[in-house]
């Protein structure tokens, strides 16, 4: 007799890959072969196994001994004994394997017909479900045999893996190879063969499933009409008397055609027509293409153009190598050749592709440097007389004289120029030189003792000869150096209005120097007289008398340009001295521009610790919007810039920032770095702390969570949020005294919760907390 429980174990374990023996082992842990009725029901409770009590205990009875303790192991044994039975009942046999072979000769599956009906991925459907899929003479046979009671189910992986273990083992028949001349037709019509394959291949048409829809049965075998159907929908421009033909050449002798075999010779057909293409490809191919060039002479060549452009290959690549691997993608270095413009065709660049990459599709680059070092000069004379040959042709090519350029860099009239503004000048002349040519020019030029280089030395050795001048073009080249010498020491006067200078330098944290330099591209130390006038409009609290005496005394070589290093050289050492004899001069510039009243003071400093809580600063913020580093912007750009930080000052503070700030000249400029610099100057207190109030946020879920545990803990010992805070008159109290009275009255909150309600009841900046808002949202908190 078939027990129940076996057979509803047997399943479970089919369908959820479990080991039977693991699940009894598990309660018994002293190994002794016998499990309580409540641990043995317990086995069957994870199963998910339910069935009646009497029905539990009967089957069960033969297996309980004298204890009342139940031998699983018995039961495990009379689960394997019933296993190998029903095993012994699907041995293999000519049934199944005749029902797997008609499966094979249809192009079906087991599984893959079944499994859309396995709505629960346990392999398993029932044998209805079997019987109406699998519609074929031994479907019943093979569902009456694998059916497990009492569900009968199938499980069709099972029966799957039998039916390919059976396959393996099937006598492998030699198949009929069906070939052109095995084919029997006439001439005219078999010639045609191939010019119709070729044809359905440009078609883009399967053969094989335009006759496959003909075939319901799966044989592989179609009537002469359906054949010559599918053959003339293939082919509208064979004759029907060739369709006949072909059509009795695949016929068998009941009348049947056999598909396959035609498909197979058009496929045999367009393999042979492809190769053919691709061999007459391959060799027009060959004929075209151009000789391969030798690496060597693409090497020489490359070598050849970075000498005469003094390029810089090897560093370009570096910028590509950030781990200092010395190698770059192959993709990489070609397109560097590219934008460097390297005259170099494709085969040229291949072939040195081809010398320098490695297996891993990568080019080299330390190995290219290598050689070109190598092709190079090895005596650092002859590398130093090399590149100083190299920079004077360049100079003589572009008709380039360093002289002006040597005497605007020599702002300190030094006669010499340091190594850095060395590397400017050749930057300016368009001149570029790796680390090792550097350090070969400091060689070759920096002969004084401090390693400055002499300009009537450079300029001697590197000019190109210079056409003879007349003497009136040599009068003109001498007027502005006279200009320039001639410029003596300042008046009284001039002295008092550089003075005026140096103080609104001093008060303001103004550099006037770095100001104009701004409209000075070139650093030549002169700029426009326009540029130099709006300079010192925007630095306020300065005369027009003063601008006029500055642009007339400071003109430089050419009438519209001012010498601004000049007049920054004559306010540090002329203003400051008369400025430290007489000081008042300070008040007396001054006097007319009023102070920031205290609220706008108080604003300042609001925003000051506002942004320094956040970890910024003021200066951060207008940096931005200010290209060309003035350190102004307009007062409407920076009324939103001020807004954007989202600040707690009001409309009417923020405008007031504006209006202390503004320039005294130019009402519609706004000076950010005096007012960064006086914000970041001003000390704030913990008293003035308290008074920056804060808006407080919308209430959120977590807030709102916390708060509800904070209300349902005081209620809970009868008391009211207000009892927290008897003997607190203030409106805020700190945070800490906030802390400590919940701990008073044994209030233990999470932290989390806590830092919510602090944040969310936050009073001002200094971090005291609005303990009657706590209180009040906490009595009328309304719950959803």
């Amino acid at each position: 007799m078939t027990s129940y429980l076996i057979n509803e174990l047997r399943k479970a374990i089919k369908t959820q890959g479990l080991n039977a023996e693991e699940l009894f082992t598990e309660y018994d842990r002293k190994e002794t072969g016998l499990l309580s009725m409540h641990h043995f029901r317990k086995v069957f409770a994870d199963l998910e196994i339910w069935t009646d009590e009497k029905v539990f205990r009967r089957e069960i009875a033969e297996y309980r001994n004298d204890d009342g303790f139940i031998e699983y192991r018995s039961f495990l044994a009379a689960l394997n004994e019933q296993n190998q039975t029903l095993a012994s009942t699907r041995k293999p046999d000519d049934v199944l394997f005749k029902f797997g072979s008609d499966l094979e000769e249809r192009g079906l599956s087991i599984c893959d017909c079944l499994a859309p009906y396995d709505r629960f991925h346990r392999g398993t459907v029932s044998a209805a479900t079997f019987l109406a899929v699998i519609m074929t003479p031994l479907a019943p046979e093979i569902a009456k045999r694998y059916a497990v009671p009492p569900d009968n189910l199938i499980h069709f992986y099972d029966l799957n893996k039998e039916i390919q273990e059976i396959l393996k083992n099937k006598p492998q028949t030699q198949t009929k190879v069906v070939t052109m001349e095995t084919v029997q037709l006439p001439d005219k019509t078999l010639n045609k063969i191939p010019k119709l394959s070729v044809q359905i291949k440009q078609y883009g048409i399967d053969p094989l499933a335009t006759f496959k829809q003909y075939d319901l049965e799966k044989t592989n075998l179609i009537t002469k009409g359906a054949f010559m159907r599918g053959l003339s929908a293939l082919s509208p421009n064979i004759a029907p008397d060739e369709i006949k033909e072909i059509a009795s050449a695949f016929s068998n002798a009941n009348g049947l055609v056999n598909y396959t075999e035609f498909c197979d010779i058009v496929n045999q057909q367009q393999e042979i027509s492809e190769k053919k293409i691709e061999n007459e490809t391959r060799e027009y191919t060959l004929s075209i293409l151009p000789k391969p060039v030798d690496p060597e002479v693409a090497f020489k060549k490359l070598y050849y153009i970075i000498q005469d452009r003094h390029a810089q290959l090897i560093g370009h690549c570096q910028n590509f190598d950030p781990n200092e691997t010395g190698k770059i993608d192959r993709q990489t270095f070609l397109q560097i050749l590219k934008a460097e413009g390297y005259p170099l065709n494709d085969l040229e660049k291949e072939a040195i592709v081809s010398k320098y990459i490695d297996d891993k599709n990568k080019i080299n680059y330390e190995k290219l440097s290598s050689d070109i070092d190598m092709q190079s000069p090895n005596d650092l004379v002859e590398k130093t007389e090399t590149l100083v040959v190299m920079l004077k042709d360049h100079l003589l090519r572009k008709q380039l004289n360093i002289t002006s350029i040597c005497n605007k860099l020599d702002q300190s009239h030094s006669g010499a120029l340091t190594f850095n503004q060395l590397l400017a000048l050749l930057r300016i002349i368009q001149f570029d030189v790796n680390v090792k040519e550097q350090s070969l020019l400091r060689m070759r030029f920096a002969t004084n003792k401090d390693g400055t280089i002499p300009i009537e030395d450079l300029c001697k050795e590197l000019n190109p000869p210079e056409p003879e001048t007349t003497e009136n073009e040599k009068k003109e080249e001498e007027e502005p150096v006279k200009k320039r010498i001639e410029r003596t020491e300042p008046t009284d006067e001039e002295k008092e209005a550089l003075a005026r200078i140096a103080a609104i330098s001093n008060r303001q944290s103004v550099d006037i120097r770095g100001e104009c330099k701004v409209y000075d591209g070139k650093l030549f130390g002169t700029i426009q007289e326009s540029k130099f006038r709006n300079v010192l409009i925007r630095i306020g609290n300065i005369s027009d008398q003063d601008i006029d005496l500055f642009a007339h005394r400071y003109v430089g070589r050419i009438p519209t340009e001012i010498n601004y290093a000049d007049f920054a050289n004559d306010v540090d050492k002329y203003g400051t001295e008369f400025l430290s004899t007489k000081p008042e001069i300070t008040t007396k510039v001054f006097a007319e521009s009023p102070e920031p009243s205290e609220e706008t003071i108080a604003a300042m400093k609001a925003f000051r610790v506002f942004l320094s809580k956040r970890g910024a600063e003021p200066m951060e913020h207008f940096v931005p919007y200010d290209h060309r580093k003035t350190g102004h912007v307009r007062c409407d750009r920076a009324e939103q810039i001020i807004i954007s930080t989202r600040p707690p000052l009001t409309r009417d503070q923020i405008k007031s920032i504006i209006d202390a700030y503004a320039l005294p000249n130019c009402s519609e400029i706004f000076d950010y770095t005096r007012m960064c610099n006086v914000c970041m100057a001003k000390e704030v207190k913990s008293e003035e702390l308290a008074t920056f109030k804060l808006e407080k946020p919308s209430m959120d879920h977590r807030c709102a969570d916390a708060l509800s545990i904070v209300r349902d803990k005081i209620y809970s010992r009868r008391r009211r949020p207000l009892d927290l805070f008897k003997d607190v008159k203030e409106p805020a109290i700190p945070a800490s005294d906030f802390r400590m009275r919940f701990s008073e009255f044994g209030i233990n909150l999470r932290e989390p919760d806590l830092q919510t309600i602090m944040k969310y009841f936050r009073a001002n900046m200094r971090g005291d907390v609005d303990w009657m808002d706590f209180c009040n949202k906490v009595e009328n908190l309304k719950f959803q």
